[in-house]
Parts: structure tokens; sequence; C-alpha cells
């Protein structure tokens, strides 16, 4: 069985393997996994391709158990995955479009096939949407970035 995550560390640990093995070498489109970064918000042309993962609000879904002395709290956690990866500087929205589908396809398989609970560790993951930001005209990178939520249940005596 595997091992239920309960604490917003533990996913993003789990989120941050998945994207590790996004590789060309592996069937997908970009290189994201070369790369992989926790929190980190600056990223320079030299570290292309790599991707980033930013831990964002949480959300308290509900208190479990309270009435029988266990504190545990449903959380709803907001994750944000970016991809920086250069590009044709004429058509930059070609190279974001493969970022996008190798993250929501990374995110939402386990084991190759559809699953939106990471293989049953949490209650639930949920694509919220996806964004390719604007930049300069010519420049030869892209950022785009999907944002997800995950539910689970944690301990709050034991976090």
């Amino acid at each position: 069985m595997s091992l239920i995550l309960t604490s917003a560390e533990a996913v993003a640990a789990e989120i941050l393997a998945r994207i590790g093995v996004v590789s060309t070498a592996n069937g997908y489109e970009t290189n994201l996994g070369v790369k992989v970064f926790a929190g980190r918000r600056s990223v320079d042309p030299s570290m292309l391709p790599c991707a980033t993962l930013i831990e964002a609000d949480d959300e308290i879904q509900d208190l479990t158990n309270m009435r029988i002395g266990v504190p545990q709290a449903e959380i709803k956690q907001h994750y944000v995955m970016y991809a920086y990866l250069e590009c044709d500087p004429d058509h930059p929205n070609t190279m974001a479009h493969k970022a996008i589908r190798d993250f929501k396809r990374v995110i939402f398989n386990t084991d190759g096939k559809p699953d939106a609970s990471f293989g049953r560790k949490v209650r639930e993951v949920r694509y919220l949407g996806r964004d390719i930001s604007p930049r300069a005209d010519g420049s030869a990178t892209v950022v785009a970035a999907i944002e997800i939520t995950v539910q689970f249940v944690e301990s709050l005596s034991a976090p």
C-alpha cells in the first residue's frame, strides 16, 4: 500500500518527484525534470529548461474528529508549477503548450493510468487552470504554469 500523504510538505515532495521524471527520454515533450526547484521564483536563462513548484495558500475544508480528541484538519492546498523553457521567439506558445501537457500528464497519471489522487495517497487532486506568461516580443524564453489543489487530511498534533 502506498504511503498516505498527510502534510503540504509531503504533497510537495510527491509533486517534485513527479516533475523530476519529465524528460524526452521518458516520453515527455520537454525536459522540465532536468532541474526542479522547490519555491524558487527567480530563474535566469542559463538554468533552462527547468521547473519550480510554489506552495500557495491553503484552505481548511473541515476540522475532523475534534469531538473525540483527535485534532485533524481536511486541507485543500494550492500549488503552482512553473515551466521555464527556451522557445522559438516567433512562436513561444508552442513550447508553452508542450510544458502544460507534460505537467498535466505527470500529475494526473499514476503508473500510466488516469488518476486524480496520486495513487490514493490523497483525497483529491484538482486542476484549476493554466497560464502562459506575457513576455517581450523576440524573447527566446517562455514561462508556462498550471495550478492545482490537493486535498488531504493532516494530523494537527503530529504534522
